[in-house]
C-alpha cells in the first residue's frame, strides 16, 4: 500500500475514502463501487477484512497485493484481437462464454469494466460494476446454452439486461479474476498456455 492510498485510508478523515485508523481490524462490510477512488482497478469481488499496521519503527517487506498463479489469474483486455481499442462510447461489445465453458476454477470467477483514463469503475443505472459466477443462476443463456455478456454504455432492453455489464462512456477496459484456477484441464494454467482461454470480446457495431 502506497502512502498516498494510506494517507486515504488512515490518516485524513475528511477524504471521504477514510477507513480506519492503523492498527485496529476494519470490515469493508460492501464490496466496491465508483465512489471509491483511491486504488485504480481495484476489486469489486469481495468484502474485506484488513488491518493497516504502523510499522515505521521497523522494517518491513511486505507484497500487500501480491497473488501466484495458483491462488489467482488476472486476464486483462484494452483491444480486439485485430487491436482495436475497447471504446464504449463508439461501439458495443459482447463476449459469450460457451455452454459450460466458463473459466475453470475452484473458487469463484468475475469480469468487470472499467474506465480506461481514470482506471475506476463508473456510475450506472442498475449499480452492476462485474459479473460474477454467483450471479449465474440469474442469467439467461442463450438458445443453445452459451451466455452473452453485452458490454456497452446504454441497456440492450429488458430481455438482456440481467447479462448487460454498464461501460463507460468512452475508452475501456476488462478484467477477468479467477480465484484458485484449476490445475486439470480445462485450466488457464500456465498463464498464456493454458488448456482454456478467455474467449474473444466481439464488437457488434
Amino acid at each position: 500500500m502506497n502512502y498516498a492510498v494510506m494517507y486515504d485510508y488512515v490518516v485524513d478523515r475528511t477524504s471521504g475514502q477514510w477507513k480506519a485508523l492503523f492498527n485496529p481490524i476494519s470490515n469493508e462490510h460492501r464490496v466496491f463501487t465508483y465512489e471509491d477512488t483511491t486504488i485504480v482497478t481495484h476489486n469489486s469481488d469481495t468484502p474485506y477484512s484488513l488491518v493497516r499496521l504502523d510499522v515505521r519503527a521497523a522494517i518491513a517487506k511486505a507484497g500487500t497485493y501480491a497473488n501466484d498463479a495458483a491462488e489467482a489469474v488476472y486476464p486483462l483486455a484494452k483491444t480486439l484481437a485485430d487491436g482495436s481499442e475497447l471504446d464504449g462510447s463508439k461501439h458495443k461489445y459482447t463476449l459469450t462464454f460457451a455452454k459450460d465453458q466458463y473459466p475453470a476454477v475452484n473458487a469463484f470467477w468475475s469480469v468487470t469494466v472499467y474506465r480506461a483514463r481514470t482506471q475506476l469503475l463508473i456510475k450506472n443505472l442498475v449499480n452492476r460494476y462485474l459479473i460474477n459466477s454467483p450471479m449465474l443462476l440469474g442469467l439467461r443463456r442463450n438458445a443453445d446454452g452459451s451466455l452473452t455478456l453485452y458490454i456497452q454504455k446504454d441497456s440492450p432492453g429488458p430481455d438482456k439486461e440481467p447479462d448487460w455489464l454498464p461501460a463507460p462512456d468512452g475508452p475501456i477496459y476488462l478484467v477477468m479474476r479467477l480465484y484458485w484456477p484449476t490445475t486439470q484441464p480445462p485450466s488457464i494454467l500456465p498463464p498464456g498456455a493454458g488448456t482454456w482461454q478467455p474467449p474473444g470480446i466481439q464488437q457488434v457495431n
